[in-house]
């Protein structure tokens, strides 16, 4: 046994225990009120989607907000189908499906934050004309700020590409009958590093070195699964 992968394991464990523990009060809340857990669902996809759209329009810090609300509500539903004695495999397959949804809308976000910083060139006169008629330094300047908020949006993307990879290696274990044992980047440590990186706000240049974080960490951890895979399924079918 790895202890370092261990030690990972059980800090991940106690910090969903103490999250669970402090949302226990709103679950009976919501199962006294008679709320169904699909309703927390749909509701929990919808505020982090608007915490996406806030990212969009460079609110880091609001989006970052709006979307945490959203990810305790993820939690919330799975609570109160225990509480209620509702689990079903609908419930599971709604949560799932909603949590890639909810990923996708907030790297969708950043990436369309960053790639409105060309356009915008378009509709500033000053910065157009430092583009074409400027010169040489000045027109450097404003095409390399342009390359580079591409490259960040393209970044935000690729992000957004390696985390769903890294829900769909699990995702196709289990549906082949492996229980997923490898890799310990997950959603929730993704979004502690993605909605971190957004509190410090959209003029910070935290966000790019997170998108970058975020890359590489996701795709280790679909190395990981699939070197996992490989050595427990290798053979005939």
């Amino acid at each position: 046994m790895n202890p370092a992968g261990s030690g990972i394991d059980r800090l991940k464990s106690a910090a969903r225990r103490a999250v669970r523990g402090a949302l226990d009060p709103m679950v009976v809340l919501l199962a006294r009120m008679g709320v169904e857990p699909d309703h927390v669902t749909w509701a929990g996809l919808a505020i982090t989607c608007a915490g996406g759209a806030c990212f969009a329009v460079g609110r880091f810090r609001t989006g970052a907000l709006v979307a945490l609300v959203g990810c305790l509500m993820d939690t919330l539903d799975g609570g109160l189908a225990r509480a209620k004695n509702c689990v079903t495999r609908w419930g599971a397959f709604l949560d799932s499906t909603t949590d890639r949804i909810a990923d996708a809308a907030l790297f969708l976000g950043v990436a369309a934050h960053y790639a409105q910083h060309p356009l915008a060139l378009l509709r500033n006169e000053d910065r157009l004309a430092d583009l074409l008629l400027g010169p040489p330094a000045a027109t450097a300047l404003v095409r390399d700020g342009a390359a580079e908020a591409l490259f960040y949006a393209l970044l935000a993307l690729l992000a957004m590409v390696c985390a769903l990879l890294v829900s769909y290696t699990r995702a196709r274990m289990e549906g082949v009958g492996l229980e997923c044992r490898a890799g310990w980047f997950e959603r929730p440590e993704r979004l502690v590093v993605l909605l971190g990186a957004a509190l410090f706000g959209a003029a910070a240049p935290v966000m790019p070195w997170a998108l970058a974080v975020l890359v590489v960490l996701s795709s280790f951890t679909v190395v990981q699964r699939v070197t996992y895979a490989r050595s427990r399924l290798k053979g005939s079918a």
